[in-house]
């Protein structure tokens, strides 16, 4: 039996879902990550065991201060992939000093860290542990 795993950057896929909604008008960021990955399935052929999804993402804690419903919503959608089975991998955000050439003075600017090298990570055990297509 061929085994399959599936890695999904969280926000590489909000971000096509909210290009998606802008360009389409669909509404997709709720979108049950479980029940696509299980659709794609056959497409990989007749015996294929899923070995599980692996979700990876960073909570915007920044962000509670202006919108702490955005943050919310995240963490109750990630609560939600973990009850349909979902792994999730979290990383963080880290602060940094950008030079601003409008305003001529430094600013705070978050980036998210550690979700390439988690998937990375991860992908090696998958290979290693189960060997996993």
């Amino acid at each position: 039996m061929t085994k399959a795993i599936y890695f999904i950057d969280g926000f590489n896929l909000y971000h096509s879902i909210v290009s998606i909604q802008n360009n389409t008008g669909e509404y997709l960021k709720w979108l049950d990550i479980n029940s696509l990955c299980k659709a794609y399935l056959p497409a990989l052929g007749q015996k294929v065991e899923l070995v599980g999804i692996n979700y990876f993402s960073a909570i915007q804690d920044y962000l509670s201060l202006n919108n702490p419903d955005k943050t919310q919503r995240h963490k109750i959608y990630i609560r939600c992939l973990k009850d349909t089975g979902i792994n999730i991998i979290l990383g963080r955000f880290k602060e940094k000093d950008v030079y601003c050439t409008s305003c001529k003075q430094y600013i705070k600017k978050h980036e998210e860290k550690e979700t390439d090298v988690s998937i990375a990570v991860k992908i090696l055990e998958a290979f290693k542990l189960n060997g996993v297509i």
